[in-house]
């Protein structure tokens, strides 16, 4: 399972003039540095507990589809094209989501050993949206067969809270604020930057209810 992630053209979370004022700044000699501050803690943020902020299209590439047996959604031994999308009800009809959260899926394909795509048809599957995100089957549909060994399906998907920063939860904004205060006023200690600082200005506190648990 990977996700390749398309942040060209996404804005940021913060804007940079509510960063100023809350650092209480009025020149603007160093926005340039501010801005590489925001990019850093939406990344670490992002990075930390397994989320997408701003909205991006994602894909989510995967070997196959669940089983139990682990034979379902195999490589089809049929010819690659049409003929390999021969449904096959598979013990598990939906699957978790690696990304969080998801608001909608673009498209599902499968990729044949040449990377060409077949578009699997939407009214197979449904979305369970958000920041616990399942794709399913929708009655009377099976999984379809996959095309290649490795990444054969594809799904393109979009992630994240909203297009904008006012779509951002407001305890995300905080905690925001407050990392990129930290990065801001210890920018020379490469500790406090090195990926996620330990706790700094009560981040944790604030991204408790987005922590990621495992079941």
């Amino acid at each position: 399972m990977r996700i390749e992630q398309y942040h060209t053209g996404t804005p940021e979370p913060v804007l940079l003039n509510e960063v100023k004022e809350h650092l209480r700044l009025d020149a603007d000699h160093e926005d340039a540095k501010l801005m590489s501050v925001i990019a850093s803690a939406r990344a670490a943020i992002e990075a930390q507990f397994g989320l997408q902020l701003i909205d991006r299209e994602i894909d989510i590439y995967l070997d196959c589809w669940p089983s139990v047996t682990g034979m379902e959604g195999r490589v089809s031994p049929t010819n690659h094209g049409a003929a390999g999308l021969s449904s096959r009800v598979g013990t598990h009809t939906s699957v978790a989501l690696p990304a969080r959260p998801v608001s909608e899926i673009v498209s599902i394909s499968l990729l044949d050993e040449e990377g060409a795509e077949v578009i699997w048809d939407a009214g197979n599957y449904a979305l369970v949206p958000g920041l616990a995100p399942v794709l399913y089957l929708r009655a009377g549909s099976g999984w379809p067969s996959v095309l290649r060994p490795r990444e054969g399906v594809k799904i393109k998907a979009v992630s994240g809270f909203g297009p904008t920063w006012n779509s951002i939860p407001e305890d995300i904004h905080q905690a925001l604020l407050h990392l990129i205060t930290s990065r801001y006023f210890h920018r020379g200690d490469d500790a406090a930057n090195a990926g996620f600082p330990a706790n700094p200005g009560g981040v944790d506190r604030f991204m408790a209810p987005y922590r990621h648990v495992r079941i």
